[in-house]
């Protein structure tokens, strides 16, 4: 069973034309004539009238000079009607599928177990910046005991 057949070989043939002397010509082409533009626009200006056309009577309504006024409408909001919630009675039993229970459970210890990392980041941040303020304190108190001895040793060179 061969998927790939072998394929034929075309025979090529070649046209001699050699023997044709001269290509045929197409006969010349004559362009029409068009209308001169000054009679095209004599035909656009002539009137109805002379086409013998009657012409009808435009009326025009009479129009008072009195100003309008013309009122301005505010934007009307539409007062939405407020969804009253069904008041629920607290001695009666409330019905919940035990998959919602149990999803809820999941997300409300999920939320417990971040808010117990909150508060260890919090107190382990509390105690970094305690440490800061301690050194920062440290440096203080070293830069005033060398500027006090610098002070010192400056008096000491120039009490002549």
């Amino acid at each position: 069973m061969a998927l790939f057949f072998k394929k034929k070989k075309e025979e090529k043939h070649e046209i001699d034309l050699h023997h044709v002397n001269e290509i045929p010509r197409f006969p010349e082409f004559q362009t029409p004539r068009f209308p001169e533009i000054e009679s095209i626009k004599k035909e656009i200006e002539r009137k109805p009238e002379d086409l013998g056309i009657p012409m009808r009577e435009v009326i025009q309504p009479e129009r008072k000079q009195e100003s309008i006024s013309i009122p301005i409408r505010k934007p009307v909001q539409e007062e939405r009607a407020m969804v009253s919630r069904r008041v629920l009675d607290e001695t009666k039993p409330i019905f919940v599928k035990i998959e919602k229970y149990k999803t809820a459970l999941d997300l409300i210890d999920q939320i417990k177990s971040k808010i117990s990392e909150a508060e260890k980041v919090l107190a382990d941040v509390e105690a970094l910046k305690a440490n800061e303020d301690k050194e920062l304190e440290n440096w203080k108190s070293e830069l005033q005991e060398i500027k006090e001895k610098l002070l010192s040793v400056d008096k000491n060179l120039f009490e002549v």
